[in-house]
């Protein structure tokens, strides 16, 4: 089964559902890294994907 991670990102944060996201130089071996914070869940999100 596939899984869009990074569709489902962006449809929690127009759900409203993002606390907080912030820059980092390393997250668990993806380096850098934006990591976006929801009430459930963690997504660190590669640097090729949100340039």
């Amino acid at each position: 089964m596939y899984y869009n991670y990074h569709g489902q990102a962006k449809k929690r944060i127009r759900e409203g559902k993002l606390i907080e996201f912030y820059f980092t130089s390393d997250y668990k071996g993806i380096r850098p890294a934006l990591v976006l914070v929801f009430p459930d869940k963690v997504m660190p999100i590669r640097q090729y994907r949100w340039e």
